[in-house]
């Protein structure tokens, strides 16, 4: 009796996949040593991460921290004080919070250190600052809620970068950059004084500053201040000094001018100021500001010079404008209505 030939492949089909699978046994357990299972590694033995479950907490050694749950202060000390370089602090979306009393929610003691990051997270109602890095340089901080402290928000060193925070309700400056610092893409609210300051040098870009206690921006000597906005702040929208450059910004209903500069160099450009007691002030003794393709609408007063030599494009007024389309050959003129 002949065997179907339907019979024969698919028996050839079973045994070759048999012969494929192996033993059961070669499976089960895993490879012996040296093999790539037995060689698979945690994510701890591959970036070992020190845990933070407890306050007060002191770092003394590099290396990668995480929160392991919200944590709250006490007493009168520091959430976590850093006295090493090269830390890196993930609050890994939880709440460094303080109480009535205690210091700073982080804090970098003297002497210098570098290479401090803190990511991801809250820190909030500290009796001091929220962030107290001052002796943090090089450093980078970011994705961070700086809320409700007693003194700064955020306090760092030179050449930091400071990107996509913001600070509320802080007792002093939302956020406080030292020389050389990158802030980008930050936020600042109802804090007591300056919403974001920076120092000589700095950048300041693509920040929002609103309802502070001073100035919405104040950059300081050389620096550049970028897309901006500000809105309802104490004093200045944006106050910048020597030779620094303020471009592209909007400053809405700040109580006292929308662009103030203090000092000489200024490069002041494609700004638009509205609804403040003063558009732009340009306060120095010597001049040497460079003014051009200026908005300037709703003011009190649209521009004041408080010294001659500084170098601006003719002011366009409205009455120049009148109320239908106009044309104005100059590429430099500035603008009131």
């Amino acid at each position: 009796m002949n065997t179907p030939r339907c019979l024969l492949a698919a028996g050839f089909v079973v045994t070759a996949a048999l012969c494929l699978r192996g033993p059961a046994q070669d499976m089960d357990p895993p490879g012996p040593p040296g093999s790539a299972i037995s060689m698979m590694k945690t994510l701890n033995q591959v970036e070992p991460r020190g845990a933070i479950s407890d306050l007060p907490y002191s770092i003394t050694t590099s290396g990668v921290y995480y929160l392991t749950r919200n944590l709250t202060g006490s007493g009168s000390s520091s959430g976590i004080t850093v006295y090493t370089n090269n830390v890196e602090i993930d609050l890994n979306g939880f709440a460094l919070a303080g109480i009535p009393g205690t210091q700073h929610g982080i804090y970098v003691p003297s002497p210098s250190r570098n290479g401090i990051t803190v990511r991801n997270g809250t820190v909030s109602d500290w009796g001091g600052y929220g962030i107290q890095g001052a002796y943090a340089h090089r450093s980078r901080f970011r994705d961070l809620n700086l809320a409700d402290n007693n003194d700064d928000g955020l306090y760092v060193g030179t050449f930091c970068f400071v990107e996509n925070c913001g600070a509320y309700g802080n007792g002093g400056n939302g956020i406080n950059a030292g020389d050389g610092s990158t802030v980008r893409e930050c936020k600042a609210a109802d804090n007591g004084s300056t919403g974001i300051l920076a120092y000589r040098a700095s950048k300041i870009t693509e920040c929002t500053s609103l309802r502070n206690g001073a100035n919405g921006i104040w950059a300081r000597y050389n620096s550049v201040v970028r897309n901006c906005v500000t809105w309802s702040n104490a004093l200045h929208g944006v106050n910048a000094q020597y030779a620094s450059m303020v471009e592209g910004n909007y400053c809405y209903q700040n109580l006292a001018a929308g662009v103030y500069v203090n000092g000489s160099g200024g490069q002041i450009l494609n700004n638009c100021v509205t609804g403040n007691a003063t558009g732009f002030v340009m306060y120095s003794t010597i001049g040497g500001n460079f003014l051009a393709g200026n908005k300037a609408s709703l003011n009190d007063v649209g521009y004041a010079f408080s010294q001659g030599g500084d170098h601006y494009g003719t002011v366009v007024t409205s009455n120049d404008m009148g109320t239908a389309g106009f044309t104005v050959g100059n590429p430099w003129v500035n603008f009131e209505y």
